[in-house]
């Protein structure tokens, strides 16, 4: 079984082209994010939208999935709105989740990429966790909590007026597995437009000290130009930005369906799936 990687440094992959990753390069991101479910990278390249879409089509992830402000290509435009219906597109804090916690199971985000071609003056750091940690430390806590977060009424997201219903309501598991055997995870901390079934209450308020009171397990980076995440949907979380009277903040996200190929438990495990 390969080891676990350490530090942001050792989970860094320097990418000289995001539309042309090499072997090299390719086989390093899958190596850290079969380890860790994450890896982040660096390049001297300036890339926009078209070239976080090609690095996901090079990495085997496909078309990205379409949300309501993404541009052509599925790729969205993070950045500071002026009355920003949604937090991402605001300078506020975003609390842990991961993408797409309001999909239905049928739809759920299983990776996604984010570029930083722009970052904030001040602040817009990220805090990330692997769910198959906050999985593991949930379990040894006590097994209830996951008997608990398996329920497939544990977490309900309302339907979204604001969107005239276009997005229904969505009721599911906090923890599943897809159909290779992996954990899929859908989380959010936010307080509103959330309603957790009655038997998950505990199981909610420990996973919030887990995330909130762990720092063993959780990688803190904040994003500079050129620089990227990609993941198997990671909990993640922002700190609130300033602009400062210089450049907006600007970041490039592509969301996907599967997750990252080579990365699946057991090629983790070294076995052979049946």
């Amino acid at each position: 079984m390969e080891a676990r990687p350490g530090g942001c440094e050792e989970l860094t992959v320097a990418i000289a082209s995001l539309e042309a990753l090499d072997e090299r390069e390719a086989a390093a991101v899958a190596s850290l994010c079969r380890r860790a479910n994450l890896c982040f990278y660096r390049t001297a390249q300036t890339a926009g939208a078209a070239e976080v879409s090609r690095l996901g089509r090079r990495l085997g992830l496909g078309r990205a999935v379409a949300n309501p402000l993404a541009d052509e290509e599925n790729i969205s435009h993070i950045k500071e709105m002026p009355n920003a219906r949604y937090i991402p597109y605001s300078n506020a804090a975003l609390k842990w989740h991961t993408d797409g916690y309001y999909n239905d199971p049928q739809h759920s985000i299983g990776s996604f990429i984010m570029h930083c071609a722009q970052p904030a003056a001040a602040g817009g750091e990220n805090c990330y966790f692997d769910p198959e940690l906050a999985y593991i430390l949930l379990r040894d806590d006590n097994p209830g909590h996951i008997e608990a977060l398996t329920h497939p009424q544990a977490m309900t997201i309302p339907a979204n007026d604001d969107e005239g219903g276009v997005r229904p309501v969505c009721c599911g598991p906090v923890f599943a597995a897809d159909a290779g055997g992996n954990l899929l995870m859908r989380y959010t901390d936010r307080k509103r437009h959330v309603r957790w079934h009655k038997n998950c209450l505990a199981a909610v308020e420990c996973l919030r000290e887990l995330l909130d009171g762990n720092e063993e397990y959780r990688i803190v980076k904040r994003l500079e130009k050129g620089e990227g995440v990609i993941c198997n949907n990671v909990l993640h979380n922002r700190e609130p930005f300033a602009a400062g009277g210089g450049p907006a903040r600007l970041l490039y996200r592509a969301r996907y369906h599967r997750r990252l190929p080579q990365t699946d438990w057991h090629q983790l495990c070294g076995v052979t799936a049946c």
